[in-house]
């Protein structure tokens, strides 16, 4: 019997001790369940509100409160307090609230899950880096902008970041009836935005940039209390369509403005504007009858007087012939008018002013007429239709870029008056095969030639003390040089030609010459 029992409880012992793991193990898995539940439980309960406060020294809030990350609190919002990053994947919504003045710079970056931001008042800056605050939110689709006065919005220079950089899903901004300014750049590259933009009555400024590519636009109103819109503000704003008005109170309009906006069938300038910047338009301009600075006529923009021709639309096809009351082409006037076949320029102009006509690729025909004196910078660039030109014995130098990339140019004349011809004036003439430099100039500077790979002969005159770069020029076979001196030869003057004939140079640079 006490060996029957010894067995029974020698098996009874092995049955518990098996028992016994069996439990613990299953208390394992169960205690992985319940830590997992009670991580999932916490995640949950900070949906639902979630509240972390630093010290009372710095008086900043946020907390997380179903699926909306609300902050608050005064001054700028700390570098070291950005502990929302833990559930940047259950953040639906921001809202920064008043007396936050600063927003750092990658709070939000790569927040793959937020739709709509609302910013405050008090915000005046938005420092930018390489990330910049709310670069990259894919799914934003709202802005609530109530800055009253930020100045900053991002990093721009050789570098810049913009605000909502990526942000590619933005399609609605709301700006707020108490914001002032709007900043520069604000908007950016915000190609989603669609619809209509409202500027309200409170703004007085639209910063440089501020809507700058925003090609999804459809239409503008621009509130009455406006005094300046800058550079670039709505450049390539390309969906914009009808007319627009700027209202009365506008005094200046910057540089670039509103070209681009190639959809704008017309643009009205009000009297109290007295400032209009280069290239600021690409459609019909009508100005009001009353302005004192301005005026139009048949869509083209004028100084009140008639003597400066400002800007002629982009649309506008076939020849055209400028009146005899203008003395002065300005800058960019006809520049982007790819439709203009031919000019007439009077007698009564004197001056052609930068990139006057360029990239006019289908301008085949134009008299520049003994009343000129200069050739403005990049005049004609791109002008790729013009076969021939003469410069008339009136201008005295020809501007830097002035007929590069003429590739259908193939004769020039250069009259005895000039005594500069600048730099790449010529540059990528393809098409060009002689030319010959009057006596009367003094300096070719560097690549005013170069890359014209159908010149085959030049003739220099006396005159030339320094000769710049006739590089790529690899149908040159010769040169001929009127000058019993020595001369200064640029940097590359001679690089990749084939000359067979040189009649007299001091070689000061040259390593080698066939």
């Amino acid at each position: 019997m006490p060996q029957m029992c010894g067995r029974a409880l020698v098996k009874s012992r092995h049955f518990i001790n098996y028992n016994f793991f069996e439990d613990m193990k299953r208390f394992k898995q169960l205690t992985g369940v319940i830590i997992a539940l009670c991580v999932t439980l916490f995640l949950v309960s900070c949906d639902k509100e979630d509240l972390i406060s630093n010290d009372a020294t710095r008086n900043f809030k946020w907390r997380i409160t179903n699926g909306t990350l609300i902050i608050s609190g005064k001054g700028e919002m700390p570098e070291d307090d950005l502990r929302w990053w833990d559930y940047k994947n259950s953040i639906k919504a921001v809202v920064i609230l008043d007396g936050i003045t600063s927003v750092r710079e990658s709070a939000f970056s790569g927040f793959s899950s937020i739709k709509e931001i609302t910013i405050p008042n008090t915000v005046n800056s938005f420092p930018g880096g390489y990330y910049t605050a709310f670069n990259s939110c894919t799914a934003l689709t709202t802005v609530n902008f109530n800055a009253v006065n930020c100045t900053a919005m991002g990093r721009f220079g050789r570098s810049s970041y913009h605000i909502f950089q990526g942000c590619s899903n933005l399609t609605t901004v709301n700006i707020g009836i108490e914001v002032k300014k709007i900043p520069d750049f604000a908007f950016y590259d915000c190609s989603g935005l669609t619809g209509k933009l409202t500027i309200p009555n409170s703004v007085m400024e639209i910063g440089e940039n501020a809507f700058a590519h925003c090609s999804g636009l459809t239409k503008l109103a621009v509130g009455n209390s406006v005094k300046s819109i800058g550079n670039f503000a709505f450049y390539d704003c390309s969906g914009l369509t009808g007319s627009l008005t700027i209202p009365q109170g506008v005094t200046s309009i910057g540089d670039y403005a509103f070209n681009g906006c190639s959809a704008l069938t017309s643009l009205t300038v009000p009297k109290s504007v007295i400032s209009i910047g280069y290239s600021a338009f690409s459609g019909y301009i009508n100005v009001d009858a009353a302005n004192s600075a301005f005026s139009s006529d048949d869509g083209i923009l004028f100084n009140k007087a008639k003597t400066t021709l400002i800007q002629y639309p982009k649309g506008k096809t076939g020849a055209y012939t400028i009146p005899e009351s203008v003395i002065y082409i300005g800058n960019g006037a006809f520049a982007g008018c790819r439709g203009l076949t031919s000019l007439s320029i009077p007698n009564s102009v004197n001056h052609i002013g930068n990139d006057a006509f360029g990239n006019c690729s289908s301008l085949t025909s134009v008299t520049i007429p003994n009343s000129v004196m200069s050739v403005g910078n990049g005049a004609f660039y791109g002008c790729s239709g013009l076969t021939s030109i003469t410069i008339p014995n009136s201008v005295m130098s020809i501007g830097f870029r002035a007929f590069e990339n003429c590739s259908g140019l193939t004769s020039v004349t250069i009259s005895n008056s000039v005594t500069s011809i600048g730099f790449c004036a010529f540059l990528n003439c393809s098409a060009l095969t002689s030319i010959i430099i009057p006596n009367s100039v003094t300096t070719i500077n560097d690549s005013a030639f170069a890359g014209c790979s159908s010149l085959t002969s030049v003739t220099i005159h006396n005159s030339v003390v320094y000769i710049g770069s006739f590089a790529n020029c690899s149908s040159l076979k010769e040169i001929i040089n009127h000058r019993t001196t020595p001369q200064a030869i640029g940097n590359y003057t001679f690089y990749n030609l084939n000359l067979t004939q040189l009649a007299f140079f001091t070689l000061q640079k040259c390593s080698k010459m066939p």
